[in-house]
């Protein structure tokens, strides 16, 4: 008779109930080489994941685990099973989760992977720390990636990861039509299409826009708030109120409460504060538009060129009342 130990469960999964989520591990002499613009061998990473009804599995290079390329891969990953899942099953990787499954204790998302799971919405679960088993699927789509997708590339040298992942889509191709041992007449596409599809929701017509979200940031009495160097506005009404920041690669917005109060195009370390002349008081407002400053705030959003005409023509006339703003 067996012991207890050495026996296992099956479980029975339902039409979109599961993906789970990993990271290939960097095997060099089984993996194509990224090349830089300088020559030498570039780092990447190797997002994989497989819908549990089905196996089917995805695939993609990106560039490191930080948030945005994981983000990213994630959205990608989503559109690529055209639908979301109930579940999403995750090792403890640094970009989703901030503490870890522990005693009994869910694992805590960072910020930015909570606003993900709550746009589509489902739901992230991290597996347990060491314990592979709580996503043996895809540690076992792992090794079947690692022998019919990336090893056939070995010798390969790609100068950009849309390169390299095209090359991994035709082989990922390959290995997703091809027909399952014991079942000669499914692949994991067609098993896919019939039995799983159909309990993934549709995507939102928004798609989803990645950020890194900056806490506890508190606006001055001057209704401005630092991010990432450079003063934002705010509506004065939020003067000394706490805010939040989430920052894309082109845009800030700044939240109170969960709500948005203010969006502005990014720009790092700027001396220069972001102005929305529409968050000033009236008073404000117009005490700014005596000055060369505040007439280029209120058409920074126009243009560089528009800076340009006001600033020229404010020194050549030294009067703001006769610059064109005004008229």
């Amino acid at each position: 008779m067996l012991n207890e130990k050495n026996v296992r469960i099956s479980f029975d999964y339902e039409p979109g109930e599961m993906i789970q989520v990993d990271f290939v591990g960097r095997k060099k002499a089984k993996q194509p080489f990224l090349i830089n613009a300088a020559g030498t061998e570039r780092d990447y990473e190797i997002f994989c994941a497989v819908s549990v009804k089905s196996r089917k599995i995805y695939l993609l290079a990106i560039e490191s685990q930080a948030k945005l390329p994981v983000l990213a891969a994630f959205v990608s990953m989503l559109e690529f099973y055209r639908g979301a899942p109930v579940l999403v099953t995750i090792d403890n990787f640094k970009a989703a989760v901030s503490k870890p499954r522990r005693k009994g204790k869910d694992a805590e998302l960072t910020p930015e992977f909570q606003e993900f799971a709550d746009h589509y919405p489902f739901g992230i679960k991290a597996a347990r720390v060491r314990k592979p088993k709580d996503k043996a699927l895809v540690e076992n789509a792992v090794g079947i990636v690692q022998n019919d997708v990336l090893a056939p590339l070995r010798n390969r040298r790609f100068f950009s990861l849309s390169e390299m992942n095209s090359a991994i889509s035709d082989l990922l191709g390959e290995l997703n039509a091809r027909p399952l041992s014991g079942q000669p007449s499914e692949s994991r596409n067609t098993l896919f299409d019939r039995v799983d599809a159909p309990g993934f929701r549709p995507l939102p017509d928004r798609p989803f826009e990645a950020g890194i979200w900056v806490l506890k940031l508190r606006a001055g009495r001057d209704y401005r708030v630092q991010v990432a160097g450079t003063p934002y506005s705010v509506p004065s009404r939020f003067a000394n109120e706490q805010v939040r920041a989430k920052l894309t690669p082109t845009t800030v917005h700044l939240f109170h409460q969960g709500k948005i109060i203010a969006t502005h195009s990014r720009e790092d370390n700027s001396e220069k504060p972001v102005i929305n002349p529409d968050h000033m008081p009236p008073a404000h407002r117009q005490a700014s538009m005596a000055r060369l400053s505040g007439i280029k705030s209120y058409v920074h959003d126009i243009g560089p060129c528009a800076e340009q005409f006001i600033d020229e023509h404010f020194r050549m006339s030294r009067r703001p009342d006769d610059t064109p703003i005004w008229r």
